[in-house]
C-alpha cells in the first residue's frame, strides 16, 4: 500500500488546486497538494514538507479526514486527506503547470484526478452535513 497525503487548503471560500504538468502521469488533471510518505516520516510532516516543496506555502493542519483508498495501475493507494490553512509563504507552482484558488461552489468544474475527486466529494459531503447540523441547531 502506498500512503499519500493530500491537503485541502481552504481560504476565503476557495480550495487550492494544482494542475499536473504534461510530463507526469495523468497530465493536466488537477490535484491537491501533498505526496508520498518517505520512510520513517510522520504523515503530518509529509504534507507540510510536500506543500512547501510543490507550492512554496507553509500550512498548518486543522483537521484530519477519513482516508480514501484507490487502485491505480495495479497499486493500492491510500489517500490521507487533511484540511489545512496557509500560515506563510507565497504561492508558486514549482512542480505543477499552475496552481489556482478554486471557489468551493465551482470545485467540480475542474477535471480532477480520480483519487482527488473521491477525496473532494467526501470533503464536500462532510461539509454539507456539518452545515446542515449547524443550521438545524440555530
Amino acid at each position: 500500500m502506498i500512503l499519500v497525503t493530500r491537503g485541502i487548503i481552504v481560504q476565503n471560500g476557495r480550495v487550492l488546486a494544482a494542475q499536473r504538468p504534461e510530463t507526469m502521469s495523468l497530465p493536466f488533471l488537477w490535484e491537491l497538494p501533498g505526496g508520498k510518505l518517505e520512510p520513517e516520516e510522520l504523515v503530518e510532516d509529509c504534507l507540510i514538507r510536500e506543500t512547501f516543496e510543490e507550492l512554496m506555502l507553509h500550512v498548518e493542519i486543522r483537521e484530519r479526514l477519513p482516508h480514501v483508498d484507490r487502485m491505480f495501475r495495479d497499486k493500492h493507494y491510500r489517500m490521507l486527506p487533511f484540511i489545512c490553512e496557509v500560515v506563510g509563504g507565497k504561492l508558486k507552482a514549482v512542480e505543477h503547470a499552475q496552481a489556482i484558488w478554486q471557489p468551493l461552489e465551482r470545485l467540480f468544474d475542474l477535471e480532477w484526478a480520480p483519487a482527488e475527486e473521491m477525496v473532494l466529494r467526501h470533503f464536500v459531503a462532510l461539509r454539507q452535513a456539518s452545515l446542515a447540523v449547524t443550521s438545524a441547531a440555530n
